[in-house]
């Protein structure tokens, strides 16, 4: 997962009487608020969602089912990626001034960074 992804991690369920289920990340139990959901289907199938994953997400995602005849865990372990960051372009090498004569060769050179790399497009006289 990259930071800022959806998470999503399923557990069926079943037993008699209903288990009680419960979702822990990183060893705490999970609060449901405005990026973190618990969901239940029909079918059993308990759902953790986190709408937009955070660094500090990352760690032991652990479900617990349990009822009278018993308790069962499973557990997951969840990475969080740094999300690429984005840089505005910045020239490094910019042009320079060149004098030349009618019919010589001129070389122009320009050098820019950024994230996602610029495309660099060259103008004379405000056209391509």
């Amino acid at each position: 997962m990259r930071e800022g992804d959806a998470v999503r991690v399923n557990c069926r369920v079943r037993g008699r009487p209903e288990p009680q289920v419960w979702w822990f990340l990183r060893g705490e139990r999970v609060a449901p608020g405005e990026r973190v959901k618990v969901v239940v289907n029909e079918a059993g199938c308990h759902t953790l969602l986190i709408s937009k994953a955070e660094l500090e997400d990352q760690g032991v995602i652990g479900c617990v089912a349990a009822n009278r005849s018993g308790e069962q865990r499973f557990t997951c372990n969840l990475r969080v990626l740094p999300r690429d960051r984005q840089e505005a372009p910045n020239f490094v090498r910019k042009l320079t001034g060149q004098r030349t004569e009618v019919g010589s060769r001129v070389v122009l050179q320009a050098v820019a960074t950024g994230n996602p790399t610029p495309n660099l497009t060259w103008l004379k006289v405000g056209r391509e």
